[in-house]
This record gives C-alpha cells, structure tokens and sequence, in this order.
C-alpha cells in the first residue's frame, strides 16, 4: 500500500486528545512508512523546578519503545 497523501489532526482545546489520536494513527500505519510530525508543543509546568511538556515526553517515551522493540525483531 502505497500512502501519497498527508493526515492533519486538528483540535479546538487543550487535552481533546490530538497527541493520543496521532499515536494511533502512527502505530497503525508505521509498517506502511508513515512518520509523525508536531510541529507545535504548548502548555507545560513546573516539576522540581523544570518546565515539563507531557506531550513532549510521551512522544520521547513512544520513540524509545519503538526502538527498543524494533532491536528485538532485528535480533
């Protein structure tokens, strides 16, 4: 299956779910060369006195399982 057409996920507030919606789509169509792009991160707080973007770390969450999972099907 070949992709030549883009997906924009577009919500109207903050935490309607367009980070999670995007991650399923990724999953779903990782085998057929799909990439994830958020061009825009907003919103974050203060943890221990470090500004923290949850979605930002899910995201950097997701890409380590990824790969961590990838090496376990090359090996």
């Amino acid at each position: 299956m070949n992709f030549k057409s883009d997906f924009f996920v577009i919500g109207t507030d903050t935490d309607v779910g367009k980070t999670y919606v995007s991650s399923l789509l990724y999953h779903s169509l990782n085998k057929y060369n799909f990439f994830y792009y958020k061009p825009v991160q907003s919103g974050c707080y203060e943890k221990n006195g470090i500004l923290t973007a949850p979605d930002v770390l899910l995201y950097v969450l997701f890409l380590i399982f990824h790969t961590i999972k990838t090496w376990f099907v090359i090996l």
